[in-house]
This record gives C-alpha cells, sequence and structure tokens, in this order.
C-alpha cells in the first residue's frame, strides 16, 4: 500500500495538531508548536492500515512508521467522538493516525 491521505484524514489531522498550540492536545498539557508537522502533510503517505475489523477503525500508518520508537502526542477526538492519536518517531515525523 502506498497512497495520499485522504481528505478526512488530512481534516483529522489538521484539526488536531491545532490543539497543540491551545495546550489541549499534548497529553500533559505542553504548548508545542504545530507549525512543524503542519508542513508535513503534504508529504504524508499511507504505508499500511490496520486490520482488526472494527467497523469504526481508521487507523494508519504513515511512511516513517517504524524507523524507530513511535510516542503518542496528541489526544482528541473526531466529529463523532471516536478516540483519535497522533503518533510522531523519534526525528519528529508523523508515524501514526490511530482512530478508534
Amino acid at each position: 500500500m502506498d497512497r495520499q491521505i485522504t481528505e478526512q484524514e488530512r481534516t483529522w489531522l489538521l484539526r488536531s495538531l491545532k490543539t497543540l498550540e491551545a495546550g489541549e492536545g499534548f497529553p500533559d498539557g505542553e504548548i508545542v508548536y504545530a507549525a512543524p508537522y503542519l508542513t508535513q502533510l503534504g508529504e504524508l503517505r499511507v504505508v499500511g492500515e490496520c486490520e482488526c475489523g472494527e467497523p469504526n477503525c481508521h487507523t494508519i500508518k504513515f511512511q516513517h512508521f517504524g524507523e524507530g520508537a513511535s510516542v503518542a502526542f496528541v489526544d482528541h477526538h473526531t466529529e463523532d467522538g471516536r478516540m483519535l492519536t497522533i503518533f510522531e518517531d523519534e526525528a519528529g515525523m508523523l508515524s501514526e493516525l490511530e482512530v478508534i
């Protein structure tokens, strides 16, 4: 699999990343600048999808997934109330979007 992110995925990422600057997205309330992550959106490639079979799961892996340890750095939600978590790798590259 190798595809661009969809408009829905881009919307989820944009909306959630913007919470960082308000101190809402980072798990410990720390204010983190969203700009370095927002600039990555144009280059993101989806290289894997979750195959758990859960109908509401929309978890995808980006091209940087697996190149090092990943850490969740945004905890938010979708418009319909599902949990949304964004992960980054050790180099600060977006690695995964988890929507459950």
